[in-house]
């Protein structure tokens, strides 16, 4: 019998990938075939085909298969989420020296607040206890924004604090990098912070949205500039690129800029809508091809791209991807500068996302919340309309944030994300299926 998770997916004129979508272990059929499949006609396949068929489980024995499937997975997934944050961001600071005009967070012309030792020290080390308590191999810390340079001091003590912890611990640094000087960079270097720049391309293409507050000076020339000087320090860097509107229309220029300035660890941020009458739909039919024919030009010339490469890692390793951001399934908390407690970093500005202070609650008073309850469980593989999709095995759920901006609540589907996810797996599958055609052509 057919699997109630047995899909389909139209990949050219006449070829499908048929899959089980919990397995994601495909066989490439024609028109003919898909049809004879998903009628159930199973007695027109030769015993191969048959055996084919069921050893991807897009036929099962009985409907109990398909019930232990989904189980095994939500216990898994279960498993390595509940009660299990590896991963913390810190606030510094709650303003900015920019005002990019698609920044979620909003302009951030609040009273300036800085984060306290104190509350530092009660973050680091209710975390380290936490990392120690559920055995994990390591865990991370990263410094957001608005701009956490400018707050350096606090930086500086978090990090030595990390260190003086010993145990195992990336510290990572998101930073528009303008504040960047020689103390800085000489610190970052020294203590081993990963650095993610935000630039999104050439000077046009960034300066459109990406500007100072107060000044019209090119943000794209002085973080040009500050990147030379890493380079000169030998001080390793990713680049954070948000794909707007004026990237996709200006695609050949910005290759070129990449390929030119010699760009290998990058990682693309498509636009966070918050508005339902916005072009969202419109960008987000543009968005996940390009994405996807960006990274197989520039994958050849050793260019990697974090988003494109997760899903392919869930891809080729048949790993469930049960989430693409530390918030979705709360394998995340994020601290603001007075210590306020928020899974979501996109939250940390927004008080009705608060379920408590760093300062006086412990993780386990944490784990104990509705709000953190509310993100562990917001997993596709708990929703009834994703268990239908056919991408959900290396989907991750998408925004939580976007989701409710556009549509109601955090809990929703964040559509814009689904469509991306689609376009993308569609084309792994077809290439798979061109690279499995060459394989058998040269044998």
């Amino acid at each position: 019998m057919l699997s109630k998770y047995a899909h389909k997916m139209y990949l050219k004129k006449d070829l499908y990938a048929v899959f089980n979508n919990l397995l994601l272990e495909p066989l490439f059929v024609n028109t003919e075939e898909m049809k004879k499949i998903f009628s159930n006609d199973i007695d027109s396949f030769s015993e191969e085909e048959r055996y084919q068929l069921y050893d991807k489980c897009i036929y099962i024995h009985n409907k109990e298969q398909d019930k232990v499937a989904l189980e095994t997975i939500r216990n898994m997934i279960e498993s390595h989420t509940r009660n299990k944050i590896t991963m913390m961001y810190i606030i510094p600071n709650n303003n900015c020296n920019l005002k990019c005009k698609y920044c979620f967070l909003g302009q951030l012309n609040e009273q300036p607040k800085y984060m306290s030792e104190e509350t530092a020290y009660n973050a680091i080390t209710k975390f380290v206890e936490h990392l120690k308590k559920i055995n994990a191999d390591k865990g991370q810390i990263i410094f957001y924004g608005a701009e956490p340079l400018i707050n350096f001091d606090i930086i500086k003590y978090i990090t030595v604090l990390v260190e003086k912890a010993k145990f195992p611990i990336d510290v990572i640094m998101v930073s528009n990098a303008t504040l960047l000087d020689e103390e800085k960079m000489n610190f970052i270097k020294e203590h081993n912070i990963s650095l993610g720049i935000s630039i999104d391309g050439t000077k046009e293409i960034n300066d459109e949205n990406r500007i100072f507050k107060g000044d019209n000076n090119s943000v794209y020339d002085i973080v040009m500039k500050k990147l030379k000087e890493l380079d000169n320090k030998e001080i390793p860097y990713g680049l954070s690129i948000t794909i707007s509107e004026e990237t996709l229309d200006n695609l050949k220029t910005f290759k070129k800029w990449l390929k030119d300035n010699n760009f290998k660890d990058i990682n693309y941020n498509p636009l966070q809508y918050s508005d339902k009458n916005a072009n969202w739909k419109k960008y987000y039919n543009r968005i996940g091809k390009e994405i996807f024919n960006l990274n197989q030009e520039l994958f050849p010339l050793g260019v990697n791209e974090d988003r494109i490469s997760r899903k392919y890692k869930s891809f080729y390793n048949r790993d469930f991807k049960y989430s693409d951001c530390g918030a979705v399934g709360a394998n995340q908390i994020c601290i603001s500068p007075n210590g306020d407690i928020n899974i979501c970093h996109g939250y940390w500005n927004k008080q009705e996302q608060v379920l408590g202070n760093i300062n006086n609650m412990s993780f386990d008073e944490i784990f104990n919340t509705d709000m953190y309850n509310l993100w562990h469980n917001n997993l596709t593989i708990n929703k009834k309309k994703c268990i239908n999709c056919p991408a959900i095995f290396t989907c991750g759920g998408g925004c939580g944030m976007e989701a409710q901006d556009l549509f109601g609540k955090i809990t929703d589907i964040d559509l814009p994300f689904c469509k991306y996810t689609k376009d993308v797996q569609r084309r792994m599958l077809l290439d798979l299926y061109e690279c499995e055609e060459k394989e058998n052509q040269v044998n």
